[in-house]
């Protein structure tokens, strides 16, 4: 959460023009926009890892996939932080998607927001 939200909020600050500007946190002295690729990676990363043991769970306990709301937003998340991956390598030689990949991060990120609230919710049994 706090990991994508800050990549996201570097995300922002390179498209507002304040890409080339030094990240605060970061250990090596990398720039916001370079900053928010690696925290992303890193975001997707473990979000692919939290999947793989919601499906190991899911499984264990003998139930169907996507029988929780919260399945479906996780496995939707997965795809949209895919397709956003495919649009950060595609805008490097087409800066048009650039907005493309600026509005699908919104959503992406709305949608964790949503994601994590169902998970909540699953957990406390509500």
């Amino acid at each position: 959460g706090a990991m994508g939200g800050y990549g996201a909020w570097l995300g922002f600050e390179t498209k507002a023009g304040r890409g080339t500007e030094p990240a605060w946190g970061s250990l090596t002295g990398a720039t916001k926009s370079e900053l928010h690729a690696q925290l992303m990676a890193g975001a997707g990363l473990i979000f692919l890892a939290g999947g793989l043991g919601g499906v190991t769970f899911m499984l264990t306990m003998q139930k169907t996939l996507f029988e929780s709301p919260h399945a479906v937003t996780g496995f939707a998340e997965l795809m949209l932080f895919a397709t956003q991956a495919g649009l950060a390598f595609a805008m490097k030689n087409n800066p048009a998607l650039r907005p493309a990949h600026a509005t699908l991060g919104s959503i992406t990120m709305g949608l964790l927001a949503m994601h994590a609230a169902l998970g909540v919710k699953l957990g406390l049994g509500l």
